[in-house]
């Protein structure tokens, strides 16, 4: 059977409920429908536009196959049903979603599909089959064999070589996609793969290596029907290997298949008589050292660093279940290692253990979570475990006293360990929390073994989560009582003269605050009957005296903190004096601060309140270092609870900084410390809820037409970021609040300790917004207008200046500071001024317009005033002018530079994250850890939960303000081009870095029209600094027009390298080497003409009605056949004709 009639035969066989092959229509009912869209306050006019852009999608994407565009058109349609579905979840109907799938399978496995698509793709299928509980085999069926022609023909017997960076990429997306497709595989896959690769196994020859990793992706695990067969085959697999026991090349790859089958086929076969083997094996692989009569055994180094830990545990773990045997197998594995974890026997060995540790217990957690926890039989088709063969309570205790014994016992840090004992503390919270709790507090009165006190410390953070949450009925366990003497403890802590250990236990504090609302209720403990409830309801009358201790220990700690103390001065750097452990404290500490801000009752904040204001008015700090901090500390209060902060602070704030300003003052470089202090202040407790803002409408408006005035460089950075946080205050979307628990705080019959460690499901929570209301969008833009006024018309007519301007020179990187930080300030009511595609989209009969997000703002139309010019379009044509007096008057200010190519970068690409809003725990770890990783029903904080929401609109706002690249787009790259090519480095490493950032945020598609600019810098007589300059701006770009390109343009830029100047200077050298690596490594060859396969184009029709597709009538295919010939031999032609002019 020949490849085309297999891909034919495997595509016919993906059957659905629809299989006439007509149009699938929408029988409104969805997929999966992303929960969090229910929390956003413009979720009404999500459906409709959820309904508009899949309809794009699907009207798009079958343009694009239509016409044969695959390099283009599919492949930017690709990257949209991404988009989609990550926004929306699978908010499609069955039918819909298998099309999807069908047109992707055949797309990826059809022979004329480039490899520099064949990724992209293969994770947009690998994503749509993502969730298989949405599809079940019934409804889909995946042939194998059109996969495994796809990975030989990509991979093992493609026609050119690449870089192994590359060839790894493009080998890891295919087999992710087959991983994917093995739920799926059909009834008589099992027969076809095991004769298509028996053959291939002989354990003598470098086959055998390829042969186990195709077995291991093909193999139909979850074919019940299969079973009988599967395990005789692995009988005949392990009778092969017990043949062979000295250390074959093929052994890991052996023990990885055996893994695999033992994880997804659990019960379905008896591994207890190969138990004792493959233990030892296992072991053999370990290569301890063995001393035995003062002699070592000293085994190969190399086995250590190949040890599979994955596949070793996912065997352990699937081995286990109601067998006696298998766990005493366990034991005794984990006893014979156990000495090797000892921290006093650190070796090559060491890391390995711990690895095989950390997978075994989250491997473990996963088979328990599925067995006890999965919300619904169906939901997990692919997975069935034999009653008789489930996990029982005798192996849980066993396997959780086992593992947690080597950890404690041994010290197990958790960056090696990981999370092992927040898994176990889920499993038997009874068991690890008072072991964990006693390490530590046997370590808390030590002074000689810091190091394992720091461990024990991160250990109670990683079981903070189990702590507190978990209940006498629920779990068996209440170890609440434990909490608040441990959070009392830490104080001592905090001090200047560890930072490590300070930082620590911020860590600790941070993960408290966000499980437990900091409120008194001991005046409710006689209400209650349990003893342990009532002794702990008692304690919360601690709470308030815990904060305010924790509070001074803060600010002492930042009084300690000075310029001085941390390294020399860099006038020219925006963060002087500031180092990497400093900008961690201040990161840590507001984060810290604002939890206890929104977990504490109104009666603690006061309390607060008036200690942290009082620090204000009473303290001199200065701004590098110490002031920056508590500065980060009030922000962190103010956006927390600004009904309460800002009536203390504010207006003290503005009158007091209104009285320090005077003429005489406004040129000097250094103010006075007070004044530049309160400054600072002021603009970072701005970045607060605009609502509350509105009622100081009158003092910030005089005192920042005060601030204004300023010329120093330090305020007016601090005067920048006032108007930056005070209009994004004004004009943004963002929650007010993310506490764990929707109760009121100041109830007096609130029993708080009954929501410590609160978990909550996405259907039960609500958010509170702030939605910028009519009033406080025109204030925003009176206050741009009014300084975008004032400001921009000094430099009206600046580029037909004849000579030097010595008030600009003085005043210009303010004024572009202040511009600068407008126009952030206000970017969602700043849209781009034209929205016309360049010359690449003309030719293309696919609509590449934007899709159009609707936020619910009221409509706030900002305009240049009288001339009613856009904004953004007026903003470049002031940093035109600019540019064009610097190159003239003052080429050698790099600051001004800067600054400019950062405003340039702006227009296109908007700054919208917040600065301090609120805590969103971006870092992955930090987010696991508030997670309960066994109870689904368990899983998130309401915190958490609030934080994803906030992230997701984050998400559609970067979204919202893509927009089609037109040729006023290409205007701003050119200027960028241009000084990416400056003659000094600084600059030109600026500007190439937002150049390539536009270069790789479109791809492909703008690298057609930016080749003009790099081969006009490549040719004779032009000065070295711009030729150095455009070499690394090549090298720069991930999305290098060296390699996405098309067939013309790469035959011009080719041979424009080719014939570009030579130099003996090393860096230029080492630079056309690195462009001869990167297109003998990285170039993947595309046709010359996109060609596409029937059923491609047959599935793609499926996508939408026969009476769209008559509509648009006969569409043309793109004709660049013929000039892509043309082009590709005439650069064949001259690269051949002098050979000795350039690469060699």
């Amino acid at each position: 059977m020949t490849k085309e009639s297999e891909s034919a035969e495997s595509i016919e066989s993906m059957d659905t409920e629809d299989g006439d092959g007509n149009y699938v229509q929408d029988n409104g009912k969805f997929q999966s429908v992303n929960k969090l869209l229910n929390y956003i306050p413009y979720a009404e006019a999500l459906s409709k536009e959820a309904d508009y852009y899949l309809q794009k999608i699907q009207e798009n994407l079958t343009k694009a196959i239509l016409s044969r565009n695959i390099q283009l058109a599919t492949a930017a349609y690709t990257k949209s049903i991404n988009s989609y579905i990550h926004q929306f979840g699978f908010r499609m109907t069955k039918e819909q979603h298998v099309a999807f799938i069908k047109l992707y399978f055949e797309l990826l496995t059809m022979e004329e599909c480039p490899l520099n698509v064949v990724g992209t793709f293969c994770q947009t299928y690998c994503l749509l089959l993502k969730k298989p509980h949405l599809l079940t085999r019934d409804d889909i069926t995946v042939p194998w064999r059109p996969l495994y022609m796809t990975l030989e023909r990509c991979v093992w017997k493609r026609k050119y070589t690449l870089s192994l960076a590359a060839s790894k990429g493009l080998e890891t997306h295919i087999k992710s996609a087959i991983l994917s497709s093995n739920k799926y595989f059909g009834d008589n896959t099992l027969t076809e793969v095991t004769e298509t690769f028996k053959p291939l196994i002989c354990p003598s020859t470098c086959k055998m290596v390829h042969c186990l990793d195709m077995l291991k992706l093909f193999l139909p695990y979850f074919n019940p029907e299969n079973v009988p067969e599967f395990n005789k085959f692995l009988e005949f697999m392990l009778e092969i290997y017990n043949c062979w026991n000295n250390n074959p090349t093929w052994e890991w790859n052996m023990i990885s298949l055996l893994g695999n089958c033992s994880w997804h086929m659990i019960g379905k076969f008896d591994w207890l008589p190969h138990l004792p083997v493959m233990y030892s094996r296992l072991m053999k692989q370990l290569c301890l050292p063995v001393y035995f009569k003062g002699l070592q055994n000293t085994p190969v180094e190399q086995s250590t660093k190949s040890f599979d830990a994955a596949s070793a545990a996912r065997f352990i773990v699937g081995t286990l279940g109601n067998q006696p045997d298998a766990i005493k197998n366990l034991k005794n594995f984990l006893e014979t290692v156990e000495t090797y974890y000892n921290p006093l026997n650190m070796g090559r060995w060491s890391g390995p253990l711990a690895t095989l540790l950390n997978e075994m217990v989250s491997i473990f957690t996963t088979r328990l979570k599925r067995e006890r926890y999965s919300v619904s039989e169906t939901r997990h088709w692919w997975v069935s475990i034999p009653a008789n063969r489930r996990l029982t309570d005798e192996d849980i205790d066993e396997f959780v006293q086992m593992t947690s014994e080597l950890v404690l016992d041994f010290y197990v840090d958790v960056a090696s360990g990981g999370f092992i004992l927040k898994n176990l503390a889920c499993i038997r919270p009874q068991k690890i929390i008072p072991a964990v709790m006693s390490k530590y507090e046997s370590m808390v009165e030590t002074v000689t073994e810091p190091k394992k006190y720091l461990i024990t410390m991160r250990w109670v953070t990683i079981v903070l989560l189990p702590l507190v949450s978990v209940r006498q009925q629920e779990d068996g366990y209440d170890s609440r009582g434990m909490v608040i003497p441990f959070a009392l403890s830490l104080l001592p802590t905090i001090t200047c003269n560890d930072m490590q250990k300070t930082l620590s236990a911020l860590g600790v504090i941070h993960g408290l605050f966000n499980l437990i609302p900091l409120v008194d209720c001991s005046s409710l403990a006689e209400t209650l009957e349990d003893e342990n409830e009532r002794n702990v309801c008692t304690e919360t009358s601690c709470l308030e005296d815990f904060c305010l201790q924790f509070l001074d220990s803060i600010l002492a700690l930042v009084e300690s903190k000075s310029h001085e103390n941390t390294r020399s001065i860099d006038h020219r750097a925006s963060n002087a004096g500031v180092n990497l452990e400093d900008l961690s404290l201040e990161k840590l500490l507001w984060a810290v601060c604002h939890r206890l801000g929104v977990q504490a009752s109104t009666k603690i904040f006061k309390s607060l309140a008036k200690k942290i204001v009082g620090f204000a008015f009473s303290k001199i700090l200065e701004t590098d270092v110490s002031g920056r901090l508590y500065a980060s500390i009030l922000q962190a209060f103010a956006a927390a609870r600004p009904d309460i902060i800002l009536p203390k602070l504010l207006p003290k704030l503005c009158s007091s900084i209104e009285s320090l300003i005077a003429d005489d003052i406004l040129n000097e470089e250094e103010l006075d410390k007070f004044l530049l202090f309160h400054i600072l202040i002021l603009s970072s407790i701005v970045e607060t809820t605009g609502t509350e803002l509105m009622k100081y409408r009158k003092e910030l408006e005089s005192v920042l037409k005060s601030l204004l005035k300023l010329n120093g460089k330090k305020p007016y950075i601090f005067v920048s970021n006032l108007l930056q946080r005070l209009l994004n205050s004004l004009v943004y979307f963002y929650p007010i609040e993310n506490r764990i628990s929707e109760a009121d705080f100041d109830d007096p019959n609130y029993l708080a300790i009954q929501d410590w460690g609160l978990m909550m499901e996405k259907s039960k929570i609500h958010v509170k917004w702030h939605i910028p209301s009519k009033e406080e969008l025109i204030w925003a833009k009176d206050i741009f207008l009014q300084v975008f006024t004032e400001f921009s018309a000094k430099y009206e007519g600046i580029e037909r200046l004849t000579q030097k301007d010595e008030t600009i020179n003085k005043n210009l990187l303010k004024d572009l500071h202040i511009l600068i930080a407008l126009v952030d300030g206000l970017q969602p009511l700043l849209p781009f001024w034209d929205n016309k595609p360049f010359k690449a989209f003309e030719d293309v009969q696919i609509d590449f317009t934007p899709l159009e997000y609707d936020f619910g703002l009221p409509m706030v139309d900002v305009k240049v005033p009288e001339t009613g010019q856009n904004i953004k379009e007026k903003y470049f044509e002031i940093y035109c002018g600019i540019k064009t007096y610097l190159d003239k008057f003052k080429d050698d200010d790099t600051e001004v530079y800067i600054q400019l190519i950062k405003g340039m970068d702006n227009l296109v690409f908007n700054n919208i994250e917040p600065d301090r809003r609120m805590a969103i725990p971006m870092v992955k770890n930090l987010r696991h850890n508030l997670q309960n990783t066994l109870n689904p029903k368990r899983k998130s904080t309401r915190g958490n939960l609030v934080a994803r929401v906030f992230e997701f609109h984050l998400k559609r706002l970067r979204l919202s303000m893509t927009r089609t690249w037109s040729k006023s787009h290409m205007l701003i790259m050119e200027k960028l081009f241009e000084l990416s090519v400056n003659r000094y480095a600084r600059i030109r490493i600026t500007a190439q870095s937002r150049f390539c950032r536009m270069v790789d945020t479109v791809g492909g598609i703008i690298t057609r029209e930016i080749t003009g600019l790099l081969i006009d810098k490549l040719k004779d007589g032009v000065p070295h600094d711009e030729y150095k300059g455009v070499l690394y701006t090549i090298l720069t770009c991930k999305n290098s027009p060296l390699l996405n390109n098309s067939w013309s343009q790469l035959c011009h830029l080719w041979v424009a390298l080719l014939h570009s100047p030579f130099s003996e200077k090393n860096s230029i050298i080492k630079c056309m080497d690195t462009i001869r690596k990167l297109l003998s490594q990285s170039f993947m060859y595309f046709p010359l003409e996109d060609q596409v396969s029937l059923k491609a184009i047959e599935y793609a029709k499926n996508l939408v009605s026969p009476s769209q597709i008559e509509t648009w009538g006969l569409l043309k295919g793109l004709q660049n056949g013929i000039e892509n010939r043309e082009a590709f031999d005439k650069m064949i032609s001259d690269l051949l004709a002098s050979p000795e002019n350039g690469l060699k």
